[in-house]
């Protein structure tokens, strides 16, 4: 359920927002990391989601 949630909202979300979450969760699992601990699946699911709805996403090229 919330797996389909999560990407209802980042089909939503407008690409600025999608690359502001991706650098957001980026830093969060770079910290995680840092700290000695362990990456959250959840964390690794949201980056999964956005990772490919960015990825299917057309460029404005222009």
């Amino acid at each position: 359920m919330i797996r389909q949630i999560i990407e209802s909202v980042i089909k939503e979300d407008t690409t600025e927002q999608l690359n502001r979450s991706f650098e957001e969760i980026t830093a969060a699992i770079s910290l995680r990391s840092a700290q000695g601990l362990g990456i959250e699946e959840s964390l690794s699911e949201m980056l999964a989601a956005i990772t490919v709805e960015r990825n299917t996403r057309p460029t404005n090229i222009g």
